[in-house]
């Protein structure tokens, strides 16, 4: 009896020590914590959803440790695993883009936009949801790299519709020589007069060099 009583023991020990390793391996606040943590996810017995989850959070763990290039292998092994999960494609892209390959990293921003439809971690999963705004932000930033203005116009201008307080999307439509009307203001409202409006929107025109219909 004390032996069976020995050995429920050690299960629990071993379900508790596996619950703090999940745990660190999940968590941000420490990239080498998370990636040792996620290394003993990975060698105990999970099933293939599980695994991918933990190759993908020990690649986030290599990214944050600004191991770019380590965090690739991870990424790919997950999607071998779960070639539908979109979160893994966009971390994937992120690490293209810090990789300096901005081709690869639109690839798989449309990879994780085509993904996320069906994937249903990328609508609930705390750990794992992917939205199509931080997607079409960040490939607006590869579209930039590649010297394709009008692809990462269109990205940044679906970005506002969704979110129009992005200062970084106005900022970068600026840049690309986009006049774009000052953010509403909190109740709704445009935070300045029609007027006042044109008059800035007529001022950037002239600073930028646009043609435009004003005097």
């Amino acid at each position: 009896m004390k032996v069976v009583w020995s050995i429920i023991a050690l299960i629990i020990l071993h379900s508790a020590a596996f619950a703090d390793d999940g745990e660190d391996c999940a968590q941000m606040k420490s990239p080498t914590l998370k990636v040792d943590a996620c290394t003993k996810v990975l060698a105990t017995k999970i099933n293939y959803k599980a695994r991918s989850e933990a190759l993908t959070q020990r690649g986030i763990g290599h990214v944050l440790n600004r191991d770019y290039a380590k965090a690739l292998p991870d990424y790919n092994a997950a999607l071998e695993l779960d070639p539908a999960f979109a979160a893994a494609y966009w971390q994937r892209a992120f690490a293209y883009y810090l990789l300096g390959e901005p081709k690869r990293a639109i690839d798989d921003y449309g990879n994780a936009l085509n993904a996320a439809v069906l994937d249903s971690r990328a609508q609930t999963s705390d750990s794992f949801r992917v939205s199509r705004y931080d997607l079409l932000s960040g490939r607006a930033l590869a579209y930039m790299a590649l010297k394709e203005a009008n692809l990462a116009i269109a990205d940044f201008r679906e970005v506002l519709r969704m979110n129009p307080y992005d200062e970084q999307a106005r900022l970068h439509l600026r840049s690309l020589g986009v006049v774009v009307p000052p953010a509403p203001d909190l109740t709704g409202k445009a935070s300045n007069s029609l007027t006042d409006t044109l008059k800035e929107m007529c001022a950037e025109s002239k600073r930028l060099n646009l043609p435009s219909m004003c005097n």
